[in-house]
């Protein structure tokens, strides 16, 4: 699902979570919540802060500045302080991950090409073997 799909309730199962006095719903790596014009609900990008008790499956690891995170559809999480279960953080620059979120969108700055989700810009590079998407700092 895509940042603003419109949905008309929570996802079955969605584990309710709250921070900054907002109630979202999670399920699968996917967080949703109340519509901005009070009727239905809608997908958003995941709130930082956000505590999760386990991480979505297919979340895979990366490193940013010597630090490990891990990553699903353009979520960044760290353990959380606490040991209770994985923190929502920003896009750490200068990670590196294999696959640009679904519902991301292109541009061009500058002359060079990104990607753009949740507020976070990946720059696509060639490592030799594969395409990789850098998290950078425009």
């Amino acid at each position: 699902m895509a940042i603003g799909a419109a949905i008309a309730s929570p996802p079955q199962n969605a584990i309710p979570i709250v921070d900054n006095n907002t109630t979202y719903y999670y399920s699968n790596g996917a967080f949703v919540g109340p519509s901005p014009n009070g009727s239905g609900y809608q997908v958003v990008a995941a709130p930082a802060g956000a505590i999760v008790q386990s991480l979505p499956p297919g979340a895979s690891t990366v490193y940013a500045n010597q630090f490990a995170y891990y990553y699903f559809n353009g979520t960044f999480y760290q353990a959380a302080p606490n040991g209770g279960g994985y923190q929502v953080v920003p896009a750490p620059i200068g990670a590196l991950v294999d696959y640009v979120p679904a519902g991301s969108t292109q541009t061009t700055i500058n002359g060079n090409n990104y990607y753009v989700y949740g507020g976070a810009y990946y720059n696509p590079y060639f490592n030799g073997t594969q395409t990789v998407y850098v998290v950078s700092q425009v």
